[in-house]
């Protein structure tokens, strides 16, 4: 029977990382990053009161593409500046309060308003929670999203 001559590897010098071991533990992660609070994000000077009104149980496909003419419409006029945070949020807010208040309902429409994959899950993620001084939404415990009723968004 042949035995083996090969011993385990223990450093990764020995797979050809360009890093030996002490570097790979000083090397900084992700673990550290601490995100704002969307609310603190945008400036007071703009804000308003969003009316948070019940959408209806169903929509027509005419209202529904009304909508997103609308909404791309109300993004592209520069009211609200170029900050793509700031778009997305105005954007997940439109949403909720047209009727699309579940996370793939808003990440759907999020995609269709042009918003890359990603980018919507991580802002309705941060803005989600029960403060309305932080916080954007709220999420129900039926995966339904709300918004606060003192939630604010650009002017």
């Amino acid at each position: 029977m042949l035995e083996s001559k090969t011993t385990p590897r223990s450093s990764t010098a020995d797979i050809g990382v360009p890093w030996n071991d002490d570097q790979l533990a000083a090397r900084p992660s992700g673990a550290n990053i601490v995100f704002p609070p969307l609310a603190k994000t945008l400036p007071a000077s703009v804000l308003t009161t969003v009316p948070s009104l019940p959408a209806p149980p169903s929509r027509t496909p005419e209202e529904v593409e009304a909508f997103f003419e609308e909404v791309r419409a109300m993004l592209r006029s520069g009211s609200y500046g170029k900050d793509k945070n700031v778009l997305l949020q105005i954007a997940i807010m439109e949403c909720i309060d047209f009727g699309f208040d579940t996370r793939g309902r808003i990440f759907g429409a999020c995609r269709r308003l042009g918003f890359k994959d990603g980018h919507p899950q991580s802002v309705l993620k941060l803005g989600t929670g029960e403060n309305p001084e932080v916080h954007q939404w709220r999420r129900s415990a039926d995966g339904s999203y709300f918004i606060h009723d003192k939630a604010s968004m650009p002017s």
